[in-house]
């Protein structure tokens, strides 16, 4: 899980720094997105095309880097993301984690 959001930090391309504003602007829309090399998809997204396979009867979300994947719950995914958010962004810093406490709220269990 660590490698696939150092991978969304490092990615960079024309105009964008970092994708980690783009992953979880995305995930607070409920849509999965994924880089070539990584991905954080959603089991309730609505595209269903965005949804990989492994994760079709599955409740929560998924992390991928270089082909292998991790699923968990969304509440822990989000408090994943948060957390490493947390430790690992300096840029941007509060409107990052002004978007990763959005994404707790969104996917605290009811």
């Amino acid at each position: 899980m660590h490698h696939c959001l150092l991978d969304f930090r490092g990615s960079s391309s024309l105009g964008v720094n970092s994708y980690i504003p783009i992953l979880l602007n995305r995930l607070l829309k409920s849509e999965g997105v994924g880089l070539e090399m990584s991905g954080v998809y959603l089991s309730n997204d609505d595209d269903i095309e965005n949804i990989p396979d492994y994760l079709l009867d599955v409740n929560g979300m998924a992390f991928e880097f270089m082909d292998e994947h991790v699923t968990v719950p969304f509440s822990l995914g989000a408090a994943f993301i948060a957390n490493w958010c947390n430790k690992n962004i300096v840029e941007n810093r509060d409107a990052i984690i002004s978007k990763c406490n959005g994404l707790i709220k969104k996917y605290q269990p009811v």
